[in-house]
């Protein structure tokens, strides 16, 4: 375990999209497949959500504000 200090604050009106906009942030794909980093041992809770009509997990339907997603890349890998 090692601390870690990014430097980025997210902040969302719903739960789900801002779940998958720090998922890419820390590095990762909101839409990956169980099996895959960070869901590899169980189930996206973000697609469940997503298919519940909860949110979004594609950062495509998502409307980031200020810092693109791409400049604020911390991996956590």
């Amino acid at each position: 375990m090692r601390l870690v200090k990014p430097g980025v604050i997210l902040a969302g009106l719903n739960p789900v999209c801002t779940d998958a906009a720090a998922t890419a942030v820390m590095g990762y794909d909101p839409r990956a497949a169980r099996g895959a980093a960070p869901f590899r041992n169980c189930d996206n809770t973000l697609l469940l959500a997503e298919a519940h009509g909860a949110g979004a997990a594609d950062l495509k339907r998502i409307d980031v504000r200020g810092v693109p997603i791409q400049q604020a890349i911390y991996r956590y890998a």
